[in-house]
This record gives structure tokens, C-alpha cells and sequence, in this order.
């Protein structure tokens, strides 16, 4: 009798085991990775930087990036967005006062690079959230 409790509980647990791992495996291991976000703090606008934005390692079949700008700056502050620093995609100005702008591209690229062309009379700091949406596999 209590044998077959235990081979019962043993066979259950296994079970759920195997379930957990194949849904990790093929469900929740994309969406974790997926949802990773990383940021950069931009500490002084005035300044012309490049920043180099890149995907997790276990990322691949990249096919969008999301930003994120938060902060706040005195003058307009333009950033632009590229494959390189001498390719540019996207250019994108953002009004001055308080930042919150959010925006979602389709880029099929592991890497990119954020230039901020800075004007000497802006201050303000922003911190640039980003992530790249692939597969794990």
C-alpha cells in the first residue's frame, strides 16, 4: 500500500516536471528573454554621444526594438538611429521639458547605435530603456 503512493507520487512529480521543462523550454524562455529590458543613462545632453545598443547573447531572429526615453531636457533633443553610426534609419526629435516617448521599430539587426547630437545650451538628463524582440532559438 504505501509503496503505491509513492510510485504514484514519483510518476506525478515527473510529470510535472516534464511538463515545466518543455514549457520553459518552448514558451517561457522566449518571453523572459524577450521582455529584458536594458538601459542607458545619457547624464549630460550637451554633449554629441553614440551609444551602442545589443541584443542578449541567447537572443536570435531579431525582429523589432522597442525604446524607451524618460527625463527631462531644456532644449529639443534629437537622437538618431542606425545599423552604424554612419547609417542612420530613424531620426527622431523629442520636445523639451518632461521626456516620456515610446516607440517600436522593425529591425532585423542584432545591434544599433543611438546618436545624440547635443545643442551646449541644453541641459537635463534622460535614461533610454531598450529591447531587442527575437527567439531564443
Amino acid at each position: 500500500m504505501f509503496s503505491k503512493i509513492k510510485l504514484k507520487q514519483l510518476i506525478i512529480i515527473g510529470l510535472l516536471l516534464g511538463v515545466g521543462f518543455l514549457s520553459y523550454r518552448y514558451f517561457l524562455k522566449d518571453f523572459y528573454w524577450n521582455n529584458q529590458t536594458q538601459s542607458i543613462k545619457v547624464e549630460n545632453l550637451a554633449l554629441h554621444e553614440v551609444f551602442e545598443l545589443t541584443k542578449h547573447a541567447e537572443q536570435t531572429a531579431i525582429s523589432s526594438l522597442e525604446i524607451e526615453l524618460r527625463g527631462i531636457a531644456s532644449e529639443n533633443v534629437t537622437f538618431y538611429l542606425g545599423e552604424s553610426p554612419q547609417s542612420i534609419n530613424q531620426v527622431i526629435t523629442v520636445k523639451k521639458g518632461a521626456i516620456d516617448y515610446k516607440a517600436s521599430f522593425d529591425w532585423y539587426e542584432g545591434q544599433s547605435y543611438i546618436i545624440f547630437i547635443g545643442d551646449p545650451s541644453n541641459y537635463g538628463k534622460v535614461t533610454l530603456d531598450y529591447r531587442f524582440i527575437g527567439s531564443s532559438y
